[in-house]
């Protein structure tokens, strides 16, 4: 399933919020489901194992650099809603929807980071198909290869002869 563009997904979330009651309980949803992605991120490598070679270790300070600008913003915008009925502020509504989507897509992100064992499982078995594919290549051209080195060894003798 192909995931839609940020710009897009705020236009459909501004939509959707006409009342100051209906953005402050969407973004308050939000808010709460960003704690997931906190959790996703600190689950990232649960046994502290070294992160050298396969991983780099300010993955996670990065993430949570990142998901903290995302509440900061959400939050400082959160206390500019009205608790109201009445129409709501288009310029904020947009603004609103942004820092929504901004949680989703952070949500998302963060959702699949798995953890550091599996990465430097899933980096194994990469390895592991790239050498099997070059094996299957090279099993491909072998007997080209096998000529070429016995048509190289059949000049090299010829011209040893002819030289010496």
């Amino acid at each position: 399933m192909a995931t839609k563009s940020l710009t897009v997904r705020t236009n459909e979330i501004a939509l959707s919020l006409t009342t100051g009651n209906l953005a402050r309980n969407a973004l308050g949803t939000a808010l709460v489901s960003l704690s997931s992605a906190y959790a996703n991120v600190k689950a990232y490598n649960p046994l502290g194992l070294p992160t050298t070679g396969f991983l780099d270790d300010s993955v996670s300070s990065t993430s949570i650099e990142y998901l903290d600008g995302i509440r900061t913003r959400a939050e400082a915008d959160f206390k500019m809603i009205p608790a109201s009925n009445s129409p709501f502020d288009m310029k904020l509504t947009k603004q609103v929807a942004f820092d929504i989507a901004s949680i989703e897509k952070a949500s998302g992100v963060t959702a699949t980071l798995g953890t550091a064992t599996g990465d430097m499982v899933e980096a194994a078995k990469d390895a592991v198909k790239d050498a099997g594919s070059f094996l299957k290549t090279l099993e491909k051209h072998i007997a080209y290869i096998a000529a070429g080195i016995g048509a190289l060894l059949v000049l090299v003798i010829l011209a040893r002869r002819k030289n010496g």
